[in-house]
């Protein structure tokens, strides 16, 4: 809602603007292409890939260790006092419920260093598109992938060069 209102602004400036300034350039970049096509946006998602991968193996093997437990209770079953069997079942509920929280707080854990990584990220390439903007001089850059953007004329798109901006400025530091 509030890309589409700032689109309208965008286009109501535009058409009151006097003919006699200059023409309005406008420029449309789709900034998840940006991130997910960029060498610190793939470095970004193979870093965090690389933990998920490695916490899910994790999880997976406690899981399996859980698994082994209830077989085991269900083998011995029918050996086992009722005492016992109620004290090993009461065991394997606190072992799963112990799973089920940490699972959750590693899929909150994994979300809170994705949001921040991302947020790293697209704080960079709001930089390169400020900058490529200026230099260039644009009235206006776009996202199109927040907003109805319903055509892009050609050289409107400049998303490869806003790409290619960002490797430079990255390979830079």
């Amino acid at each position: 809602m509030k890309s589409r209102l700032i689109l309208i602004v965008v286009a109501a400036l535009l058409c009151l603007a006097p003919v006699a300034h200059a023409e309005a350039k406008l420029g449309i970049v789709d900034v998840q292409r940006v991130i997910d096509e960029s060498n610190r946006g793939k470095a970004a998602r193979d870093l965090l890939q690389e933990r998920f991968e490695k916490e899910k193996a994790d999880l997976e093997q406690r899981g399996k260790a859980i698994e082994l437990f209830k077989e085991d209770l269900e083998k011995q079953a029918l050996v086992l006092t009722p005492e016992k069997r109620a004290e090993k079942q009461d065991e394997l509920q606190r072992r799963i419920k112990e799973f089920t929280r940490l699972k959750k707080d590693k899929q909150e854990e994994f979300n809170k260093k994705q949001m921040q990584v991302l947020r790293e990220v697209m704080g960079a390439v709001m930089k390169v598109i400020q900058g490529y903007g200026k230099e260039q001089g644009y009235t206006a850059i776009l996202d199109g992938t927040q907003g109805p953007v319903l055509f892009v004329g050609d050289g409107v798109d400049i998303t490869a060069q806003i790409v290619e901006r960002f490797n430079q400025s990255a390979a830079g530091k």
